[in-house]
C-alpha cells in the first residue's frame, strides 16, 4: 500500500484511535484510523502526505458541494472563506495558548518557558 510517493511499511495501531505508519524510507507519522483508510492505495501516486490529504479532501468538498448545485463562483467563495476561518482558528489558538492578543503579542519568554 501507498500514500502518495511513499510505500508503507507497516503500521501500529495506537491506543487513541490513529495509526503510527512506518514507510520504506524509514520514515513515519502518527495518522487518524479514518484518515488512513481514505489516503492510502494500492497504486503509487504522486505527491508526499500532505498533498495526498489535501487533494483528497478537496475532491470530497467539491463532490459534496455538488449536491447542492452551487456555481464555481459560490464554491470559490466558500473556499475562501474556509481558508479565513482557518486562519482565525489559528490565531485563537496562539492568542489562548501564550496569553496574547494574536500572532503579534507572542512574548519571546513565554515561548522559551
Amino acid at each position: 500500500m501507498w500514500i502518495g510517493e511513499q510505500k508503507i511499511k507497516g503500521e501500529l495501531e495506537l491506543e487513541d484511535g490513529n495509526v503510527e505508519v512506518m514507510f520504506k524510507d524509514n520514515t513515519n507519522t502518527v495518522i487518524s484510523k479514518k484518515l488512513l483508510k481514505v489516503i492510502k492505495h494500492k497504486d503509487k501516486r504522486a505527491g508526499f502526505i500532505t498533498d495526498v490529504i489535501r487533494q483528497t479532501l478537496a475532491t470530497k468538498y467539491l463532490a459534496d458541494m455538488a449536491e447542492y448545485d452551487l456555481e464555481i463562483s459560490m464554491i470559490e467563495h466558500i473556499a475562501m472563506g474556509m481558508n479565513t476561518l482557518a486562519h482565525n482558528l489559528r490565531e485563537e489558538l496562539i492568542s489562548k495558548t501564550f496569553d496574547c492578543g494574536g500572532a503579534n503579542g507572542i512574548k519571546i519568554a513565554k515561548l522559551l518557558k
